[in-house]
């Protein structure tokens, strides 16, 4: 006959139990708000989303086995036994959900630590010595990555009307410099006027080769991601009609199909594009009513999940489909409220959409993809 448990071990069972969930309400409220306040809201994976409503399941999970262990107790099985199974399963259930908020951590460097700021002009730097014609690229004051090389170039020609010099060092630059940053260095030239290498992004990209996993300091192993970023831009403000209606084929391929996700990321180069609040903008003289709106429109009709969005009002996750992002691009490069807020609820959302397509249909001011 089995006698029972000493009344300690019942309360070291409940102890541990009530630690281990404490850790994971915990980790989970206070988590999830930091990583939204951290680092956006681009590094949500499904685990995440585990992690982040642990506050809800993981109570009631640790609660249901602690009744089972009770159960035991008062049928007078192996408690020993039963103790640690309940020790082992509540600290299993905290580390799983202290993974899950840490994971996002894993991939920091690919939106945050060794991404390459795009080149922006700046008009309150200290005045700059003679343009170095006699130097190579990558020598010009002391550059020591190409972002910063850019940065500098682009002064030079905006700043100091120097645009004639500074597209001969980008040409040399493009043949001399790694295929993964001739994105940038397109960019720029595009902005300079010469969209000669346009083309030659374009093939790049749909062939897939800035997708890949090699590091180039100081990207590290986010070199690729930066790059198709790049193209994606180049290609959305400087590339052909045909162009965009490659583009838009990104939209048709199911989520299963897209392990890359490149219709989430077009919906997201798209909304960056559009505002100088919360993303880059657009460059630096470039028509706001060339923005191809049609390419946007479009994705209006892409209804999956592209990121998660946090309200630090009420610390609510709100899932935002690429149809959001596109209702938020529309209203900034037009500058007018049709009524969608990506915190509002999904029937205010899809009502905010909706607007957007009948004024679509019935303006005849808008842009249409050259």
């Amino acid at each position: 006959m089995h006698r029972n448990p000493p009344i300690t071990e019942t309360i070291l069972a409940i102890t541990v139990v009530g630690i281990n969930g404490f850790i994971c309400v915990i980790v989970s409220v206070w988590g999830g708000r930091c990583l939204a306040e951290l680092y956006g809201n681009d590094l949500i994976f499904e685990v995440t989303k585990l992690g982040i409503s642990a506050h809800l399941w993981s109570p009631v999970v640790l609660c249901v086995a602690l009744a089972l262990y009770f159960a035991a107790k008062i049928r007078q099985r192996n408690t020993a036994l039963a103790f640690w199974i309940l020790a082992v399963f509540s600290c299993c259930v905290s580390a799983l959900v202290t993974y899950a908020i840490n994971r996002p951590f894993a991939t920091t460097t690919f939106r945050m630590g060794t991404q390459v700021p795009a080149p922006h002009l700046t008009y309150d730097n200290p005045p700059l010595p003679p343009f170095p014609l006699h130097q190579p690229p990558g020598k010009l004051y002391g550059a020591d990555n190409v972002a910063q090389e850019l940065t500098e170039l682009e002064t030079l020609a905006f700043h100091r009307h120097q645009t004639r010099a500074t597209l001969e060092k980008l040409r040399v630059m493009w043949l001399e410099r790694d295929p993964l940053r001739r994105p940038l260095i397109a960019y720029l030239m595009c902005q300079l006027g010469d969209r000669s290498v346009v083309p030659d992004v374009a093939d790049a990209f749909f062939a897939g080769e800035y997708y890949t996993g090699r590091s180039i300091e100081p990207d590290g192993c986010a070199a690729g991601t930066n790059a198709a970023r790049d193209s994606l831009r180049t290609l959305i403000l400087y590339g052909t009609p045909h162009d965009h209606l490659k583009l838009m084929e990104f939209l048709s391929v199911p989520r299963a199909r897209d392990p890359i996700f490149k219709a989430g990321e077009l919906c997201h180069v798209l909304l960056d594009l559009s505002t100088n609040r919360e993303g880059r903008g657009l460059p630096p003289g470039y028509p706001a009513q060339e923005f191809p709106l049609d390419l946007v429109i479009r994705c209006l009709d892409y209804t999956e999940e592209v990121e998660m969005n946090l309200d630090a009002g009420d610390g609510k996750w709100t899932s935002l489909r690429g149809c959001d992002l596109a209702a938020q691009t529309v209203q900034n490069v037009k500058g007018k409220y049709f009524g969608h807020d990506k915190y509002g609820s999904l029937q205010e959302r899809d009502s905010a959409i909706e607007k957007i397509r009948r004024w679509w249909a019935t303006s005849n001011s808008h842009t249409r993809i050259k």
